[in-house]
C-alpha cells in the first residue's frame, strides 16, 4: 500500500497554530460553552452525514456560497450543492468511516468561529474491499452563526498530512449530468 506524508505548509501551519493559541485563552460562560457544544455538534454532523450517505443534508450546515481548501487542489469557492454532488458521487463507490478528534475552538466573535479538527478516516472501494484508502486531514474551517441559533460552515479548509492507499481518480468529482440517487429533502 502506497505512503504519502504530508507536510503543512507555513500558511498551512499559522492557521491551526492561530487556533490554538486563542482557543486555549479564552474565557467561557456557560453560555459560550453551549455555543460551543452546537458548533460541534455542526462538524460531527458533517462527519455522521458523509458515513450514513446523507450529503444532501450539506445544505443544512453549509453556507449556501464558502471558500474551499484542500492541500493539493488549492482555494476554491464552492456551493453547499456543488458540494453535496461531489459528496455523494465519491462517497458512493465506498464503505467510509470518518473520525474525527481533538477539536479546539476559536469563538473570533459572537457569531464566527474557526475550529481545527484531526480527522482519519478509513474507507475501502465497495467493487474491492481489498483496496484500503485511509487518510489523516486536519480540518480547519470557520463557522457562523445564524438567526436562529445555529452554526454554519463559512469555510471548508482540509489540510492533509497523511495518505495509504490510493484515491480512485474517477471518483472524486461528479461527472457532467451526475444526478442525485435517494436525495432526501430536508425538514
Amino acid at each position: 500500500m502506497a505512503t504519502k506524508n504530508v507536510a503543512l505548509t507555513p500558511e498551512e501551519k499559522k492557521m491551526v497554530t492561530e487556533v490554538m493559541k486563542n482557543a486555549r485563552r479564552q474565557t467561557y460562560t456557560p453560555e459560550k460553552l453551549c455555543q460551543l457544544q452546537k458548533i460541534l455538534d455542526t462538524q460531527y454532523f458533517y462527519w455522521w452525514m458523509n458515513d450514513l450517505k446523507k450529503e444532501e443534508y450539506a445544505l443544512d450546515i453549509f453556507e449556501e456560497n464558502f471558500d474551499a481548501y484542500c492541500t493539493g487542489f488549492g482555494a476554491y469557492k464552492s456551493t453547499a450543492t456543488a458540494w453535496a454532488r461531489n459528496a455523494k458521487y465519491g462517497n458512493s463507490f465506498m464503505n467510509t468511516a470518518h473520525m474525527g478528534h481533538q477539536p479546539l475552538v476559536w469563538f473570533m466573535d459572537d457569531s464566527t468561529a474557526r475550529g481545527v479538527f484531526f480527522f482519519e478516516s478509513n474507507m475501502t472501494y465497495l467493487d474491492n474491499p481489498a483496496d484500503q484508502l485511509e487518510q489523516y486531514f486536519i480540518y480547519c474551517n470557520d463557522f457562523k452563526k445564524h438567526a436562529d441559533g445555529s452554526w454554519h460552515i463559512s469555510a471548508y479548509r482540509l489540510l492533509q498530512t497523511k495518505q495509504y492507499g490510493e484515491m480512485h481518480s474517477d471518483t472524486v468529482m461528479a461527472p457532467d449530468g451526475y444526478k442525485f440517487p435517494d436525495w432526501e429533502e430536508i425538514k
